[in-house]
């Protein structure tokens, strides 16, 4: 999907527009929960390899060449190292950015909507439609048109 395609709008075709709109804010607002789902699970995920890996630290500190009673720092620092737990946090901030922009984009699709909202109104007003000059005008317009236009072939020498 092209978020930037679909948040664009056409100002003449309105109807369409009006028509795809709640589609369109479904669809990504349904991105959205997934995900924030998936970063959530991930999140959880993140915590629980964190506290298996400090019970196998403080079981096992001598894997971690650590003395027999590791200071919480040290099982903290090991932690903030590990490989496998800094890739689920890699991943974790790009669901969180992913999420973002759908929520970006759900909130534009409500400017959007208001934006359509003005546009339909606007077009109701007339603000689109063709100019309406009343015949009195364009008979003077083209009654000083003509004057001009005669004024000018009098002044040039033929």
């Amino acid at each position: 999907m092209d978020y930037k395609e679909d948040l664009k709008i056409d100002k003449y075709s309105l109807d369409e527009e009006w028509e795809h709109q709640p589609q369109i804010y479904m669809e990504y607002s349904q991105l959205q929960a997934e995900w924030e789902i998936k970063k959530d699970r991930l999140k959880d995920l993140i915590e629980i390899e964190k506290a298996q890996l400090e019970r196998d630290i403080r079981t096992y500190p001598e894997d971690y060449y650590l003395s027999p009673k590791p200071t919480n720092d040290a099982i903290k620092a090991i932690v903030n190292t590990d490989n496998k737990i800094n890739q689920l946090k890699r991943r974790y901030f790009h669901f969180l950015e992913k999420t973002k922009i759908y929520a970006a984009v759900t909130r534009t699709l409500d400017h959007k909507k208001k934006a359509l909202e003005n546009l339909v109104m606007l077009h109701l007003a007339g603000y689109y439609s063709q100019p309406n000059i009343i015949d009195k005008a364009k008979e003077n317009s083209r009654f000083d048109f003509k004057k001009k236009i005669n004024k000018m072939l009098s002044e040039k020498d033929y």
